[in-house]
């Protein structure tokens, strides 16, 4: 047992510091501007969708990452905690989201890389890198993909698979409305899979006394 736990803390490390690190050289990188994927996006890719297809369904996808769902989300959720009368999953799952935005908004500060701004198609007024909906989602919907399959372990793969093609499709919805560049994404998901990490690493240090590691799912 303890070799085993010995092995999923070192590995969570890595799962935390290897995201981490190449999130912060590819924040460096596009800080003063986009890289050949951005320009190649929004010369090839991101005309479909100016052009107005899909424009109602992928604000609607955006919303599923943005702040009045997730407010919402967590005030059903503490609902039915307490009707269950356990509140534990409810608090860890606000601490991992409340830790990803807190993350966010430091990382933000920090690089102040500008949006697209001529191809926005809704207004946003934070910076660019990383993007909040798709680090907050990762975080978020990693955390509750990793609750239901504690509960329910015979359908683990399938909340596994559904939740993080609900973040892909968040991801893509903000680049479709031309609020992020696609490296803001891909810097979302580094930065989202490292929150969510050190969120697993503070559970198994809570569950310690009872001798219960959770291993990771990401």
């Amino acid at each position: 047992m303890k070799e085993n736990n010995k092995k999923n803390f070192i590995k969570n490390q890595y799962l935390i510091l290897i995201p981490a690190i190449c999130g912060m050289v590819l924040g460096f990188v596009t800080k003063d501007g986009p890289i050949s994927i951005d320009k190649w996006y929004y010369d090839h890719m991101f005309p479909y969708f100016a052009e107005g297809h899909g424009h109602g369904l992928m604000k609607f996808l955006s919303s599923l990452g943005g702040a009045p769902f997730i407010i919402t989300f967590m005030i059903l959720a503490l609902i039915y905690a307490l009707k269950d009368r356990n509140v534990r999953n409810w608090i860890l799952l606000l601490m991992a989201t409340l830790g990803s935005c807190m993350d966010n908004t430091l990382l933000k500060w920090v690089f102040q890389r500008e949006r697209p701004v001529k191809y926005m198609m809704v207004y946003e007024g934070s910076a660019s890198f990383p993007s909040g909906h798709s680090m907050i989602s990762l975080t978020l919907y990693l955390t509750v993909a990793l609750i239901l399959s504690e509960l329910y372990p015979e359908r683990s793969a399938l909340f596994r698979k559904i939740f993080l093609l609900l973040v892909f499709c968040i991801s893509l919805s903000r680049i479709a409305l031309g609020v992020h560049w696609p490296t803001d994404i891909i810097g979302g998901w580094l930065f989202g899979l490292a929150a969510y990490h050190i969120h697993l690493g503070i559970r198994n240090l809570w569950e310690k006394d009872n001798s219960k590691n959770i291993g990771t799912i990401a």
